[in-house]
This record gives structure tokens, sequence and C-alpha cells, in this order.
């Protein structure tokens, strides 16, 4: 289930990252609305377990991200869940920890060597786990800094905002 997870976000990351431009209004009303998103969910008090969500058909039409709130304790779970062998017997991340209130560090299994799949793998993860952190009590309305590394220590990815594709080349076109 946690397999199939990955993949839903990883796509509903790269549709959401592709969605169009932003432009600085858009932010501050965005910001606006998760800071009230975030009070709401602290006020919440219930949270969703680890269990629940691999119950949750992610997939489904009727999946809604507003049902979804995670511990501090149970978004830790996850990101250990992470570091699990999946069925063919494959680590993905070595290590996944929350290593400050908002700093998220993943370090990625690339024993086999280097890869240009350990780059995508960095940025559907950091998708992942933004939106679980976003829907966590860890979340106050700012994005989380999320660092991606492999085993020597070389940062892969490292990102204190969404990952937006195609924002840039967009923008140059209209001005072009």
């Amino acid at each position: 289930m946690l397999k199939k997870a990955l993949i839903v976000f990883t796509i509903m990351g790269l549709l959401t990252a592709c969605g169009g431009n932003e432009d600085k209004a858009g932010k501050e009303a965005q910001n606006t609305t998760n800071k009230v998103q975030a009070k709401k969910m602290a006020n919440r008090g219930d949270f969703t377990t680890a269990e629940e969500l691999e119950k949750m058909d992610l997939d489904s039409r009727n999946f809604k991200w507003e049902d979804i709130y995670l511990s501090e304790q149970t978004f830790n779970d996850i990101l250990y869940r992470f570091t699990e062998a999946n069925d063919q017997g494959y680590v993905l991340l070595k290590r996944a920890e929350l290593v400050d209130t908002d700093t998220v560090e993943l370090v990625v299994n690339n024993a086999e060597g280097e890869t240009l799949e350990n780059s995508l793998q960095a940025v559907s993860l950091d998708s992942i786990v933004r939106q679980l952190y976003k829907h966590s009590e860890l979340y106050n309305g700012e994005e989380p800094h999320i660092r991606m590394m492999d085993l020597n220590g070389v940062v892969l990815a490292e990102n204190k905002e969404p990952i937006h594709f195609g924002q840039e080349e967009k923008k140059n076109k209209g001005k072009g």
C-alpha cells in the first residue's frame, strides 16, 4: 500500500507542479490559506493513524487531504516506513527523519552507484514528504525544509519551497 501511495503522491505532485503560474498575490493568498488551515488542524486534535492512512484509497476521487491530520509521532513513523524494504527487498531510503521541527532529511540508498534515478526520487519524495508534513501537527503555515542526500553525504536536492516544474519557462515565454 505504501508503494501505491508513493506512486500516487508522485503523480499528484507532478500534476500540481505543472499546474500553471502563481504570481506574488497568489502566493500570498496561498500562504494565508495555509496558515488558516494549520490553525484549524491544530484545534482539531483528532489524528489520522498510519494504519488509517494505509487503508485510504488515495487514488479515489473522494479522497480529501483535508481529512488527514497526522501527529508528530505518526509523521515520524511514516518517515521510518520509507526506510523499510519493499516487496522486492529493495530499500529506497537509508534514513528518513525529522531533524528539526521544520527540517526533514532523507538519505537515498544509492549503494549500487549514482544514477539519474536518485535525482528523480528526490523530486517525488520531496512532494510526498511535503504533503504529509503539511497535514501534520508540525505544520505552522510555513513550508518545511526538505534535504535529500546520498550515502556519501552529497546533497541531491534541498528545498524550502515546493518544486514548480516549467514555471520559469512559461514566465520567460510570456515576456518574450
